[in-house]
């Protein structure tokens, strides 16, 4: 510093202790002026650089954790990975579902598949790994024309699949078909073909279940594992077609041990003689639910597996085992015991146990059944069509039995297809259109001409109508007799006119039968109750024509001279309608027959001609003409009765027995040792079996015979006849004993799962009656749903294994 002038340092700032930058002198401002100065606007130490600058600060901190948590996130994922790096097991899915009638639809397909694909997605767990990945080739069902396609589709499907589970080394198959056995007792698979007609497949349609297990274990490494679950055998109406499937798990036996394959299992979701249960309730198939619930890690639990976080294919075996068939036991009161079938030769070099094949990993217990809640199905529909096949039966004769048959299949076929789940929704209103028709065509006769419409209708007629009619028909009677009183006329209605006059014919027959006379007033207020035809008798029957010529053209002498002729004379004309059309034409196959049908017919035409002349001496050979043609026809209708019989009976086996056989079978195999009734023994049932092949082997016979004469001769048709008598009282006696038993299920039976698994047995068959089917349906839905809610709640609960001495 120099001596005499003033300091020149500059003040130092309060805030970093600096020195504080001075501005020059033109800008210094006195700092009493800026106290003085009221019109500046005062301002804050805090500048809008300064707020900025806090805002960045907001923004970084914020964008620094939003970068933390997201590197957090991608480490935590990158130790899931490693944490769960393992590789799910495999699984080939083909589910066939577009099956053509008859065969099929397969209940709930697509609930089963779902079941499966919901096997993709991981568990519960944060960590816990995807039980299995699903490849599902089921649309090649679609592409097939011939069974030998499939094979590429699945062998190609395994060679692009790479083997997973805890040991990487195992691959599942599961196919789900219609299951049958051939005539050798070979077991194979039937597909949907695309274009080929259902009874008419060849071998070459089918797919053999040898050469499906060869080409899948060839299609793998030797060293994998290959476990093919064959699903099949739930097809419960195929068996009209020869397709069987009760016997084709001990088939499939036969075939894993003769084929020898090492590191192969096949598993079967029931054993020989037993059938695979669905409910629509428990939303897919007992077996595929449970199957993927221990696949899940279910299975592992005690007492099925050793709880060590791994589920092996022994221990899925004993899970099935008990809990599938427990549910059937619990539900149906039947069995499902699930099979598990390998090869353990000790010339296999490689060959391992089943509890050393590991399939997947626990993804933790799941102790809990969801259920599905349906609505009550609309059965309004049903019950028209069974009340008109009730109809239908009893007006058919037998002319169209293919078609019959069709129908009845068309109608268990649509009953069934309300409770198999979304992949019938289509189909099933397809299915009922096709049943309209068919139920058209049958009640609709052959002839569709008017006239010999009501010909028929009228000959085929009787004497003795039911109780409740005769008493209405006694009371017409009374007003007929009655001169005094007026007959009321009908409307302008054919079908009100065309009821009427089947009703009066059966009234005059009815007359005739008791032996009272017919006057002329009396066949006059007849023709005044049957009144004109609303459609000017363009579409008369020939019974009414002959009435109004004996009317027209007959002498009032006559009727004084021989009042006996006149009531014979409608008989004959009755009797001859009744011959000619009034039955089946089976029965006029007989030259005989139709030689003196002809004869009986000239003698009547001449009896006619000689009433209407109306002297003494033709009324006299019209009386014997008359009588000779009315012992004729009596003598023809005699053997037609008998013959009729006798077709009838052959009709109704050919038609009902199997059903009835079939379903003696599913009882017989459910109560072995339970059942009391002696129409259900085995003893019986031979006997039955006897008496219709011998009533067969006679119609045979007589087939064999070379002359007409021969055939028509009384020693052959009571030769016929006994054998007939002695097959329909056993059919009979079974018919009854199978009617009883759903009549009692329908009323009397108790709520349990031995009911409902008997409702479920006589349900596939037509043979039931509206009222009585309509019931079991309606019980069948209530008990089905009840059990399946009882089921659910005790699912956690472990059970014993059921004893398979009960079988």
């Amino acid at each position: 510093m120099v001596p005499g002038k003033k300091s020149s340092s500059k003040p130092q700032s309060w805030r970093t202790k600096s020195q504080a930058k001075m501005s020059d002198g033109a800008d210094y401002i006195p700092e009493q002026s800026l106290l003085n100065n009221d019109s500046s606007p005062s301002k804050s130490w805090r500048s809008s650089d300064f707020q900025r600058t806090i805002l960045e600060r907001v923004l970084l901190w914020t964008s620094r954790l939003f970068i933390t948590s997201a590197t957090i996130g991608v480490l935590v994922f990158l130790v899931q990975l490693l944490l769960t790096l393992h590789r799910p097991i495999p699984i080939v899915t083909a589910f066939a579902t577009n099956y053509q009638a008859p065969f099929g639809p397969l209940p709930l397909v697509e609930e089963d598949k779902k079941l499966l694909l919901d096997l993709n997605s991981p568990g519960n767990g944060f960590f816990a790994p995807m039980a299995a990945t699903v490849s599902d080739i089921s649309p090649a069902f679609g592409e097939l024309t011939t069974g030998t396609d499939f094979m590429p589709y699945i062998t190609r499907t395994l060679k692009e699949t790479r083997p997973g589970g805890p040991d990487r080394n195992t691959v599942l198959v599961y196919i789900t078909a219609i299951a049958a056995i051939d005539k050798t007792g070979k077991p194979f698979l039937v597909p949907p073909l695309k274009s080929a007609q259902p009874l008419a497949l060849s071998d070459a349609d089918f797919i053999s279940v040898e050469r499906l297990l060869a080409g899948i274990r060839a299609a793998v490494q030797p060293n994998i594992n290959v476990v093919t679950i064959l699903d099949c055998g739930k097809d419960e109406q195929s068996w009209p077609s020869g397709l069987a499937g009760t016997g084709f798990p001990a088939a499939v036996e036969t075939i894993v041990d003769q084929g020898n394959h090492d590191r192969l299992w096949v598993m079967l979701p029931y054993s020989a003689g037993q059938r695979i249960l669905t409910s629509e309730y428990l939303g897919g198939s007992s077996f595929t639910t449970h199957f993927a619930r221990g696949l899940q890690g279910v299975a592992d639990a005690k007492p099925y597996g050793n709880s060590d976080g791994q589920v092996s294919l022994l221990e899925l075996s004993q899970y099935l085992q008990n809990k599938v068939d427990h549910f059937a036991t619990t539900v149906f009161g039947s069995r499902q015991t699930p099979k598990l079938l390998g090869t353990s030769s000790p010339g296999l070099k490689t060959s391992i146990k089943s509890d050393g094949v590991m399939l997947s990993w626990s993804k933790g217990p799941r102790s809990t059944l969801n259920i599905k809640s349906l609505s009550m199905p609309d059965i309004s529909w049903l019950t028209q069509r069974w009340n008109a096949v009730d109809e239908i039966r009893k007006l058919r004769n037998n002319t169209r039995p293919v078609l019959w048959g069709t129908y009845q299949n068309l109608l268990l076929r649509s009953e069934r297809l309300r409770h198999y789940g979304i992949a019938t929704s289509k189909i099933q209103g397809v299915n009922d259109a096709f049943a309209e028709q068919l139920e058209s065509r049958l009640q609709r006769p052959i002839t569709s001409l008017e006239y010999v419409l009501l010909d028929q209708e009228l000959a085929q007629i009787t004497e003795s109508p039911e109780s409740d009619q005769r008493a209405e028909l006694e009371a017409i009677d009374k007003l007929l007799e009655d001169s005094k009183q007026s007959v009321a006329t009908t409307t302008g209605d054919i079908n009100v006119w065309q009821d009427r006059l089947k009703q009066a014919w059966q009234l005059l027959l009815l007359r005739m039968d008791s032996g009272k006379d017919i006057s002329r007033p009396y066949l006059r207020r007849w023709l005044d109750y049957v009144g004109p035809s609303p459609d000017n008798d363009s579409f008369s029957s020939a019974q009414l024509h002959f009435i109004r010529m004996l009317l027209e053209w007959s002498q009032n002498d006559a009727w004084s001279r021989s009042p006996s002729l006149f009531p014979k004379l409608i008989q004959c004309v009755a009797d001859s309608r009744n011959i000619a059309i009034g039955r089946s034409k089976r029965l006029h196959s007989s030259p005989a027959d139709q030689r003196n049908f002809k004869q009986a017919m000239d003698m009547l035409r001449r009896a006619i001609d000689l009433t209407f002349v109306g002297d003494s001496d033709s009324m006299r050979d019209a009386v014997d003409l008359a009588t000779q043609v009315h012992n004729d026809f009596k003598v023809l209708k005699s053997e037609l009765t008998q013959r009729w019989q006798v077709l009838k009976t052959l009709d109704q086996l050919n038609s009902e027995l199997p059903y009835l056989l079939d379903w003696w079978t599913r009882e017989a195999q459910i109560q072995a040792d339970k059942q009391k009734s002696s129409t259900l023994q085995p003893i019986f049932i031979e006997e039955l079996l006897t008496s219709c092949r011998r009533y067969y082997r006679s119609f045979r016979s007589l087939a064999m015979l070379a002359s007409p004469a021969e055939r028509d001769s009384q020693k052959q048709s009571t030769f016929i006849e006994k054998y007939q008598q002695a097959a329909d009282k056993n059919f009979q006696k079974l018919l009854n004993s199978y009617l009883d038993h759903c009549r009692n299920l329908a009323a009397a039976a108790p709520d349990s799962p031995q009911t409902l698994g008997a409702i479920r047995r006589a349900l596939l068959t037509p043979l039931i009656p509206a009222g009585t089917r309509i019931q079991l349906l309606m019980r069948s839905n209530q008990l089905e749903q009840q059990l399946i809610e009882e089921y659910a709640k005790n699912f956690a609960r472990v059970t014993k294994p059921i004893k398979q001495s009960t079988e």
